[in-house]
C-alpha cells in the first residue's frame, strides 16, 4: 500500500459512505483511477467495506474474552471453535493461552452454554473465561501511524 491506498482507507474509516468523486478529490486523482484503486484494495482483500453494529443492538447481552489451552491439536480445535455461531474472532497464540476467542451470548446461561460446548471439543485441556462488564472502547478502526 501507497501513500494514497492509505488516504483512501482513512477516508473510508471516517465516513464509509462518502462517494469516489469526493475521494477522488481529496486524494487528487480522477474518479476512474480512484475507483481502480478501491477495487484493487477490495480484490485483494486489504479493504473490506462493511456495516458494523453493536452487538447488544442484536440481542446479545453478554461478550466474552475465552481464554484456551489444548493439547497438541491447536489447529484443530480453533478450526472447531470457528464454527460456533456466536463466535466472532479466533487466534492461535504463542502466549499463556493456544487459542483466544472473543464471542456473544444472549446472556449468561446462554454464555455457560458456549463455553460447555468449547471445553466438550476434543483437544481442549482447560478454558478461562474473561466476562465483558462494560465496555469503555469499541471501535475497529486501525492507522497507519
Amino acid at each position: 500500500m501507497d501513500e494514497v491506498d492509505k488516504a483512501l482507507v482513512r477516508l473510508l474509516q471516517a465516513d464509509g459512505r462518502q462517494s469516489v468523486s469526493d475521494m477522488a478529490r481529496s486524494v487528487g486523482l480522477s474518479h476512474p483511477a480512484t475507483r481502480q484503486r478501491l477495487n484493487r484494495l477490495l480484490s485483494e482483500r486489504i479493504l473490506a467495506i462493511s456495516a458494523m453494529t453493536h452487538p447488544q443492538t442484536h440481542g446479545f447481552g453478554e461478550s466474552a474474552i475465552l481464554g484456551v489451552r489444548t493439547d497438541s491439536r491447536i489447529r484443530e480445535v480453533s478450526e472447531r471453535i470457528a464454527e460456533i455461531a456466536q463466535v466472532y474472532y479466533v487466534v492461535t497464540t504463542t502466549g499463556r493461552y493456544d487459542v483466544v476467542v472473543e464471542l456473544m451470548a444472549h446472556d449468561r446461561s446462554d454464555l455457560l452454554a458456549v463455553t460447555e460446548t468449547i471445553r466438550a471439543i476434543e483437544g481442549v485441556v482447560s478454558t478461562e473465561t474473561l466476562s465483558f462488564v462494560r465496555t469503555v472502547k469499541w471501535v475497529y478502526r486501525p492507522g497507519f501511524e
